[in-house]
Order: C-alpha cells, then sequence, then structure tokens
C-alpha cells in the first residue's frame, strides 16, 4: 500500500467542501492501485490545505466510473472510487505549519521554501513519517472530534483481525477503541515502571501527565502515548507540552506503539513495542501546531 500526494485545483475543491470525498480522477493516476491511499491537497492565497483522505477501492475508466456513481463527471484517463466504508466528507485544513517537514520518495524530496501551486501538481509518492503525520493531523483534527467516524479509515471492521504495523495502514477511529489502546498502553506503562522498582500513581485523570513513579528521593512524571503506528509521531495537548517543559529534568515519554487490535469478542488490543525517552525534553523533538482556538475581534 502507498500513499500519494494529490492535488485538487482550488476551483474544484471550493465547490466540493462538506461533499463525500468518494472519487478523484486524473491523468496520473496510471500507478495508483486498489488499497493506495490519496492525501487530496489544494493550494490558494499562499497556503496548502488538506482536503481529505481517500482510500482507494478501485481505479476505472471514465466510463466505469460513471456507471458506478450516477452521474456525469469530469473527464480523465482515470478514475479511482473510494472503499464505501471509509468516505469522508471533504474538509479544509491548513497545512502550512507541517509542509517544511513533509518529505517525498524521489530525488525532489520535500517542497521549495517558497513553493506554490505549481509545486504541489505532480502526484507525489510520501515517506512513512510523512504518512504518520498525515495520520495524526487527521486523526486529532477530523476524527477525534465526531464520535461519528466509527468506520473511517478502516482500523477495525466487523470481526477481522489487522496488525497495523507501519506508518499509512490506518489507526483507531472510534472513541471506544482510541479509549482501549489508551487504557492497555497505561496498563504497560504501569507495569514497565512498577518492574523498575517505583511506585506508581494512576494521575491521568486530573493531571497533564499520566503516571506519578517514586523511588526513593527519585521522582518522574511520566507521559503515556498508545498507537497503532510504529511511534515515530504522537499528539500531544498544549497542557502536556507546558508541563513537560517546566519539568523536563523529572519527565519520562512512554510510546506503546504497533499494537494488535481484534473484535471477535469486543475489542481486544494486544502485543505491541515500546520506547521509553527518559529524561524527556520535549523541545528536543519536532512540534507542530495542528489546532488553533480562535476567536474574531468584534
Amino acid at each position: 500500500m502507498k500513499n500519494y500526494l494529490c492535488y485538487w485545483k482550488h476551483s474544484t475543491a471550493a465547490r466540493n467542501i462538506g461533499f463525500p470525498l468518494d472519487h478523484a480522477a486524473s491523468g496520473q493516476f496510471g500507478k495508483i492501485e486498489p488499497g493506495d491511499v490519496l492525501w487530496v491537497v489544494t493550494y490558494e492565497h499562499g497556503k496548502l490545505y488538506l482536503l481529505g483522505r481517500l482510500d482507494v477501492a478501485r481505479v476505472v475508466s471514465q466510463s466505469e466510473a460513471e456507471r458506478i456513481l450516477k452521474e456525469k463527471l469530469w473527464k480523465a484517463k482515470f478514475h479511482v472510487i473510494a472503499k464505501t466504508n471509509t468516505v469522508a466528507t471533504v474538509v479544509s485544513i491548513d497545512l502550512m505549519e507541517v509542509a517544511p517537514v513533509l518529505r517525498f520518495e524521489s530525488d525532489i524530496d520535500r517542497l521549495p521554501p517558497n513553493f506554490t501551486a505549481q509545486s504541489v501538481r505532480r502526484l507525489r509518492l510520501l515517506t512513512a513519517e510523512s504518512i504518520e503525520i498525515f495520520e495524526d493531523l487527521w486523526n486529532v483534527t477530523v476524527l477525534m472530534q465526531s464520535d461519528k467516524a466509527e468506520h473511517l479509515g478502516g482500523g477495525w471492521v466487523g470481526n477481522s483481525a489487522t496488525k497495523l504495523r507501519s506508518a499509512g495502514q490506518g489507526f483507531a477511529v472510534s472513541p471506544e477503541v482510541r479509549r482501549a489502546i489508551e487504557i492497555y498502553a497505561m496498563q504497560r506503562a504501569i507495569e514497565f515502571f512498577k518492574g523498575k522498582g517505583y511506585d506508581v500513581e494512576d494521575t491521568s485523570m486530573n493531571n497533564p501527565f499520566d503516571l506519578f513513579c517514586i523511588k526513593g528521593t527519585d521522582e518522574l512524571f511520566v507521559e503515556v502515548k498508545g498507537t497503532q503506528t510504529r511511534g515515530e509521531t504522537v499528539i500531544l495537548t498544549k497542557n502536556e507540552v507546558g508541563f513537560a517543559r517546566k519539568n523536563r529534568e523529572r519527565m519520562a515519554l512512554f510510546i506503546l506503539h504497533s499494537v494488535l487490535i481484534t473484535s471477535e469478542h469486543g475489542i481486544q488490543i494486544s502485543d505491541g513495542e515500546f520506547n521509553i525517552f527518559h529524561p524527556w525534553d520535549v523541545d528536543q523533538g519536532t512540534l507542530i501546531a495542528t489546532q488553533y482556538l480562535y476567536t474574531p475581534n468584534e
């Protein structure tokens, strides 16, 4: 499965905001295969915007696409049809914070500093790191804001068991699955620090850190994250970042990644590998702002 950056003209995008992203067309889609993912973007007034994620079910001709969708479509050599249980509506998410760190599998592996629409018109294959950035951005700005997003992304469906070991293979999208991963990651973290001789207190309900660990005079604040991806990128809240900066000498980050999700007898989380960062200086990594709380002037 491959993930691509795919461009839509802004005029086309503007007409489709709020409508299902179930189809796209281009002469560049000859390399697209079922199972691939298109991250659809547009460019306007000096800014790059993410419009949505399209999980490819089929690559078809013009006539076949019109038969499937039962409507006249703009002319193109290749048409992709989205998987029916993954279709989301077209949105508009500012990508300017993440644009400088996006990387592509090509000789020109990044956008130029002063990129334009022309810079993103060509279909670009994303690196694993860039896929994780898009998935986390999509998760935090779209899926986590909707309790009705249970079937987006295909993280788990029916009684299937899927190992989502690498970036781009999907992520938990329902609140129930996300919560199950959080609980499992906390359990694994508690076991780890107890095994190191710490007394461990779960502080996640009312504090900007998850565990308070103490061993003699050694006190440790632990931030715990669980994910289906390789864990190269995790989501932090503003409060978590602020607390970590103030307590960096006593902070630890526990990331449980590559977990397995099954749903044969209710949601079950298992497996997973962990990385420990201790002491953890949050400013030694890359922080990317993905959301803003905005109040207009009256």
